[in-house]
């Protein structure tokens, strides 16, 4: 039976073992998948870091290319007008002419004005040419005044005397031929126009973009904040700015908002101005986060399948583990009935021998002695007068004669005393003589002279199997002759018995079951002893018989 105890070890050993191997797998798979994240998280932000440096890049270009033209506008209307001061005066009507031009030819600049070295307005700026205006109060007046040769630097913001909006102002020195300051020339450009570039820019949602000035304080944003009050910049654009004062990147939360981005900024060489462009984090990881999401409920996927496919086997193992041991004890228990078997087959053919031996001595010492008994008794009455009762009994006496004759021969082919005494080959070539004798079927007997060590139940099976089919080719096959060779084929014996008669199917044989001891019968008492009996026939052809048998000798060793 199947023993819990006995699995109870091997199954704990092999329950460690396979558990082991398939935790290794799946975290083998997990590290894998892990790694492979990781990989495609890194490149999600490497792509957004390039993408945001270029965007920065092409803002700052925009910005830049917007403060070139202003400048070009504005440098024109200074060197004319410095023309005009070193000549008798200023044309203030062909003064206006070319603030309008200058302005026209620029659409980012609101307007262009002019002021003398006293602050005071000369033209251009408000709406009403009567309206006039000061700027000795500005930084810029104030810086290029002391430093007239400075060059058209941006100033700004400012909330703008004319109409109240965001302006920045790109201001030039005016000198007289001698240098000395004369007053300056500037150009108003709202914040509006940059807030245009930078709406303009793909950000993606949470997006942001900025342009701020050289101390890092913001100018502008895209999208605006609630409260367009300038807001101080994040430590982390401080940090990358001193590692890297003209464009570098960097990943952190913003000052105003809180958003974690992915930020590049770019500097505006000539004016100190960056333009900043951050993309939200949470917007291009979310691609990858669905790829990881995917990928976890495939890991839980995998590693279940994996614990599944564990348990199949652990179980697996043990259904053939219990599988085995009921085939081993199934074996061991069918080795032992079969050894059962050839033990009762063994004493049961002893038995028959013994009953055979018992029957023959009946026959010669009981019937024999009748019979001779018998012929005594009509010998006397054959000698009487009569003729008729003389030849009467004269017959009887030769029947009886016959009878004693056939009951000796008969009683010694049940149990011959030579099987015994010289061996099977020697018991067969008498079993020849007396087939031939009593059925008139010529019969001869080859041996190869080899030692043939039988056991007495081996000798009697073959004895009599050879026996059987004697008889029976003098009986039915209708053979004239047949022949008996006896060899030692390895360990084992084989007698092959051979009649040129009319042959059978085999298929009949089951016929002959149950009746004496029987060709099928014979093939039973083989194999119990562990031989074996082959047939070869076909009508007409003939009848080969080929009975096997193990040696004692060979028996022994194995």
């Amino acid at each position: 039976m199947f023993s819990k105890a006995a699995w109870g070890g091997r199954g704990a050993a092999l329950r460690l073992q396979v558990s082991a191997a398939g935790l290794l797998f799946v975290l083998l798979v997990g590290a894998i998948w892990a790694v492979s994240l990781w990989r495609s998280r890194a490149d999600a932000i490497g792509r957004a870091e390039a993408r945001a440096a270029n965007l920065s890049l092409l803002l700052a270009g925009n910005v830049a290319s917007v403060f070139e033209r202003a400048e070009i506008a504005l440098g024109e209307t200074a060197s004319q007008l410095e023309r005009e001061l070193a000549g008798p005066g200023i044309d203030r009507h062909a003064l206006w002419a070319l603030v309008d031009a200058g302005t026209a030819l620029v659409p980012a600049i609101s307007r262009i004005g002019v002021f003398d070295e006293a602050g005071h307005q000369i033209c251009g700026l408000p709406l009403e040419r009567c309206q006039k205006l000061e700027v000795a109060d500005r930084e810029y007046f104030i810086e290029l005044r002391s430093h007239p040769g400075n060059e058209t630097s941006v100033w700004g913001p400012y909330v703008s005397r004319v109409d109240g909006r965001s302006t920045l102002v790109l201001a030039r020195a005016l000198r007289h031929p001698d240098g000395r300051f004369a007053g300056v020339v500037i150009a108003l450009v709202p914040l509006s126009h940059f807030a245009e570039l930078l709406a303009a820019a793909d950000l993606g949602r949470g997006g942001a973009a900025a342009l701020r000035g050289p101390d890092l304080g913001l100018f502008l944003r895209s999208p605006p904040l609630d409260s367009m009050l300038p807001a101080a910049p994040s430590d982390d654009l401080r940090r990358a700015v001193q590692a890297s004062p003209a464009q570098g990147s960097f990943r952190g939360r913003g000052s105003a908002d809180g958003i974690e981005r992915q930020s590049a900024y770019q500097r505006l060489e000539r004016h100190g101005l960056y333009v900043a462009v951050g993309l939200a984090t949470r917007e291009f990881l979310a691609p990858w986060r669905q790829q990881a999401l995917w990928m976890y409920a495939l890991f839980l996927l995998f590693a279940s399948c994996a614990f599944l496919i564990v348990r199949l086997m652990l179980n697996g193992e043990r259904d053939r583990w219990r599988i085995q041991q009921f085939a081993d004890e199934l074996e061991t228990r069918v080795e032992q009935r079969t050894r059962d078997l050839r033990r009762l087959a063994a004493e049961l053919d002893a038995a028959e021998s013994r009953e055979r031996r018992q029957l023959s001595r009946d026959l010669h010492d009981d019937l024999g002695q009748t019979l001779a008994a018998a012929r005594i008794h009509l010998g006397a009455l054959s000698n009487s007068g009569e003729a008729q009762m003389r030849e009467v009994a004269a017959r009887v006496g030769e029947l009886i004669a016959r009878a004693n004759r056939s009951t000796r021969s008969l009683a010694v082919q049940l149990a011959p005393p030579m099987l015994d005494d010289l061996g099977l080959p020697e018991a067969l070539e008498w079993l020849g003589e007396e087939i031939e004798r009593s059925f008139g079927l010529k019969v001869s007997v080859v041996d190869d002279g080899q030692r043939k060590d039988l056991s007495p139940e081996a000798r009697s099976i073959l004895y009599r199997a050879t026996r059987e089919l004697l008889i029976n080719a003098a009986k039915h096959a209708q053979a004239e002759s047949a022949e008996v060779e006896i060899e030692r084929v390895g360990g084992s014996i084989v007698v092959r018995v051979r009649d040129c008669g009319v042959g059978f199917d085999p298929q009949v044989l089951a016929a002959a079951k149950g009746q004496g001891l029987g060709l099928l019968s014979v093939r039973e008492r083989l194999a119990f002893i562990g031989g074996s009996a082959e047939l070869a026939s076909l009508p007409g052809d003939g009848t080969l018989a080929t009975l096997t048998a193990p040696l004692a000798d060979a028996a022994s060793e194995a």
